[in-house]
C-alpha cells in the first residue's frame, strides 16, 4: 500500500470519527467492526489512531477503556492515546486513573512522552571478576504529562535508591514511588506520585552489571599476551544491546550525544571510545579515562573497548587520522587494512561528502606471507562496509529496524563498489552475482520475508540480519543504479545524505530524492 493511500485512509477514518457522538455512533461502531475483522497490525493501528478524534467526551472515554480490554494489544495501546488537544484534559484524568506499570509491557516501542538529549556516562570495568558497576546521568526532554519514565534496561541491577529526577539549579528532586523492569521486553519503569514537569530535567541511574560470554551489550573476550590468557571488555549495542550496559531509550530514533568516562582502568590497558580521550588521570595501578563528548548520534552506536593493543596509523589527504588496532606483536599485519581504509574513505568522501563521525571499528588482520587471496578480498570488503556505515547508518539512520536494509543493503552494496573501484582486476561484481545466490534462495521460501519487514518487538530484530536484508537489498541498490544510470545515482544519493544528515529516516525518502 503506497503512503498516500495510507493517509487518504487514516484521513477518511478521522472525517467519520468527528461526527460521532453518543446518539450518532453508527461511524464508530464500523469502524470498530474494521478494527475486529482485520488481520493486519498496521490497519488496526490506524483505527486506533483514529477513534480519539471523535469531539464528544463520552466517546474518547469508551475509546480509552477499550484500549485496555484484551481485544487490544499491550504494544497496539499506544496508537490509541493520540487525543486531539481539545479532549487531552479528558484524556490525562482517565490516564491518571487507568495507567499502571504493566500496560508497559510488551510493546514494540517506548512511549514518546520523554525524549534523550544526552547522556553522561561513567563506567568501571572489573577485568578479574568480570562485573562493572556505573551511573548515567540522561539530560530528558518530558514532552507531555506523564508520571511515568519508560526506558531500556536489561540484564542490570538497578540501584533504586540511586534514581532522581532533578532540574538543574533547583533543589526539587523528585523520587520514583516505584522502579520495576520486565527482562522479557528489556525495559525499565518508574512510577512516580505526581506528574512530571514539563521541560528539560536530568535523569541519574546507578547500576550493576556483568561481563558476560554472550557477545552482547558489554562483554568479555580473551587474548593471549607472553603466553598468559588475559580478559578484555568489549561493547557490541548493535541492535538492542545497549541497555545491557547501562538503562537508556535503546532505539536508532532517539539520538542523542553522549559523554563516556571509564574508571579504575588498569594503567596498562588502552581504553578506547568513539572520541578521542579528552583527559586522563593515572591513580597508581589504576586510570581514570575521559573522551570528548560525541556528536548526536543512535544509541547502538556506542562504542568502549579495554584490553591491551598495538596500532598502525596513516591519514588521508584532508588530514583525518586512520589507526588500526590489534593484537600486540601483529601491527604489521593490520597494515592492509590500514591501507584499504585510507583509500577507501577517500573514495567515499569524493562520493559524498567529509568524513561525519569519529568512530571505533574493527579490522581482520592479513599476513602478506601466509593469508590467502580470498582472506584479502574479505578484509578489503569488510573494511569498506563498516566505512560505508559512517554514511549508512551513523549519518543517516533508519527511524526504526523495519528499515535495516538501508543501513545493511546500501554499506554491502558501497563495499564492492568500493572493492572494484580499489582493485578492478579482481572482478569482484561477477563474485557478487554468485555471493547473492543465498539471498535469492531465501526470497524464493514462501514463507520469507520482503526486505522491509515489520518489528513489532526489539527481539525480532535479530532474525532479519540475514541474506535478504543485505545482498538482496545490495542487489535491489545495484538494479536502481544500473536503471538511473551511475552519474545520476550518485547525485541522488548524495542529496538524500544530505537531506537525512542526522535525521531519522525510511526508504520513501530515498524514492523521492531528486
Amino acid at each position: 500500500m503506497s503512503q498516500f493511500i495510507r493517509l487518504l485512509l487514516q484521513a477518511a477514518y478521522v472525517a467519520v470519527m468527528q461526527r460521532v457522538t453518543q446518539s450518532n455512533r453508527a461511524g464508530y461502531d464500523s469502524l470498530l467492526r474494521v478494527y475486529r475483522e482485520s488481520d493486519q497490525s498496521e490497519e488496526r493501528n490506524r483505527v486506533l489512531g483514529s477513534l480519539v478524534s471523535c469531539p464528544d467526551p463520552d466517546i474518547i472515554l469508551e475509546v480509552l477503556n477499550f484500549l485496555l480490554t484484551s481485544e487490544v494489544r499491550n504494544q497496539d495501546a499506544i496508537f490509541g492515546l493520540a487525543v486531539s488537544s481539545n479532549r487531552r484534559e479528558t484524556a490525562w484524568t482517565w490516564l491518571k486513573s487507568n495507567t499502571k506499570m504493566s500496560h508497559f509491557k510488551g510493546q514494540a516501542r517506548l512511549p514518546n512522552f520523554a525524549v534523550p538529549k544526552r547522556y553522561d556516562v561513567k563506567l568501571k570495568p572489573d577485568l578479574v571478576s568480570c562485573k562493572f558497576s556505573g551511573s548515567v546521568a540522561i539530560d530528558l526532554d518530558i514532552v507531555a504529562d506523564t508520571r511515568f519514565i519508560v526506558l531500556n534496561a536489561a540484564d542490570l541491577s538497578v540501584n533504586a535508591a540511586s534514581v532522581s529526577f532533578t532540574q538543574p539549579h533547583s533543589s526539587k528532586v523528585f523520587k520514583p514511588s516505584k522502579v520495576d523492569g520486565f527482562e522479557e521486553d528489556g525495559i525499565l519503569v518508574m512510577e512516580f506520585e505526581e506528574t512530571l514537569p514539563i521541560g528539560l530535567r536530568v535523569l541519574d541511574i546507578g547500576f550493576e552489571g556483568i561481563l558476560n560470554d554472550n557477545m552482547k551489550g558489554f562483554y568479555r573476550s580473551t587474548y593471549e599476551h607472553n603466553g598468559e590468557k588475559k580478559n578484555m571488555a568489549v561493547t557490541q549495542f548493535e541492535p538492542v544491546d545497549a541497555r545491557r550496559c547501562f538503562p537508556c531509550w535503546d532505539e536508532p530514533a532517539c539520538k542523542a550525544t553522549f559523554k563516556i568516562t571509564l574508571e579504575a582502568v588498569p594503567s596498562e590497558l588502552v581504553a578506547l571510545s568513539n572520541m578521542p580521550v579528552l583527559e586522563q588521570k593515572v591513580n597508581g595501578p589504576f586510570k581514570t579515562v575521559s573522551y570528548l563528548e560525541t556528536p548526536i548520534m543512535s544509541m547502538y552506536l556506542v562504542a568502549i573497548v579495554v584490553g591491551l593493543f598495538g596500532y598502525v596509523e596513516d591519514h588521508t589527504s584532508d588530514g583525518v587520522k586512520v589507526r588500526v588496532y590489534c593484537q600486540v606483536g601483529k601491527e604489521s599485519q593490520g597494515k592492509f587494512a590500514l591501507e584499504v581504509a585510507v583509500k577507501t574513505l577517500e573514495l567515499y568522501r569524493i562520493l559524498w561528502c567529509a568524513l561525519p563521525f569519529a568512530k571505533i571499528g574493527y579490522a581482520l588482520l592479513f599476513d602478506e606471507q601466509h593469508s590467502s587471496a580470498s582472506s584479502k578480498q574479505n578484509v578489503t570488503i569488510t573494511v569498506a562496509h563498516e566505512l560505508a556505515h559512517q554514511w549508512f547508518g551513523n549519518l543517516v539512520t533508519m527511524e526504526w529496524w523495519t528499515d535495516l536494509w538501508l543501513n545493511e543493503g546500501f554499506a554491502t552494496w558501497v563495499s564492492y563498489l568500493a572493492t572494484e573501484n580499489l582493485f578492478p582486476e579482481w572482478k569482484i561484481w561477477t563474485q557478487f552475482l554468485d555471493e547473492s545466490t543465498e539471498g535469492l534462495r531465501l526470497d524464493g521460501l514462501e514463507e520469507f520475508h520482503p526486505i522491509e519487514v515489520e518489528i513489532n518487538h526489539a527481539a525480532e530484530v535479530d532474525e532479519i540480519f540475514d541474506a535478504i536484508s543485505y545482498t538482496k537489498g545490495a542487489s535491489v541498490i545495484r538494479m536502481l543504479q544500473n536503471y538511473l544510470v551511475a552519474e545520476p545515482f550518485q547525485r541522488s544519493l548524495a542529496a538524500y545524505i544530505k537531506k537525512t544528515c542526522i535525521l531519522k529516516c525510511k526508504d520513501r525518502r530515498l524514492m523521492g530524492c531528486p
